[in-house]
């Protein structure tokens, strides 16, 4: 398990092998020992009744309902994302990703080697350019928005009708026929 965390936020990526051990009721640890004193690590317990978070000193649990476990199992969901609410200090963001390829090079002085990952989701393309195997995401530009759905579609231009609503500038301007 591959974790990132921010002041606001956690975020694991799992491979397909602890998709599968969550799946099958299995915990899934990523631990961080430095010296003889406390630890720095994650768990995911699964099968819950409900998603939260908590944490025991240095260990952050995560709890996994088994609604959720279900969703990350389908092969086009690519995470589970979640709010809290800390107390006096504002929401915090955790969430479950499938690791999926990295779109650029590894470098070489970070001595990763090779990792299980998910496969690629659609609309990426390799770029033998670059290097073997590597993934980029193919840019359709304007043309990727006919192919969205009639409702995403919608949702879009209601979002960018209310961002023109707050803007700052004069309106007029926007609409002008040149």
């Amino acid at each position: 398990m591959k974790v990132r965390w921010k002041h606001d936020s956690l975020r694991l990526r799992i491979t397909p092998t602890e998709l599968e051990d969550l799946l099958g009721g299995e915990q899934i640890c990523e631990r961080l020992a430095l010296s003889d004193g406390p630890v720095w690590e994650v768990v995911i317990f699964p099968n819950a009744e409900e998603t939260s978070l908590r944490n025991f000193g240095p260990v952050v649990h995560l709890l996994l309902s088994r609604e959720d476990q279900k969703k990350l199992a389908y092969p086009e969901v690519q995470g589970v994302y979640f709010t809290t609410n800390r107390s006096g200090s504002g929401l915090i963001r955790y969430f479950i990703e499938k690791d999926l390829p990295c779109i650029h090079p590894r470098a070489a002085d970070a001595l990763e080697g090779a990792s299980e990952t998910f496969a690629s989701p659609p609309g990426f393309v390799s770029k033998g350019s670059i290097g073997p195997g590597v993934l980029r995401p193919k840019n359709l530009g304007f043309r990727y928005i006919l192919q969205w759905s009639r409702k995403h579609a919608l949702f879009m231009a209601e979002f960018v009708a209310e961002a023109i609503s707050k803007c700052t500038i004069h309106k007029r301007l926007l609409f002008l026929d040149l």
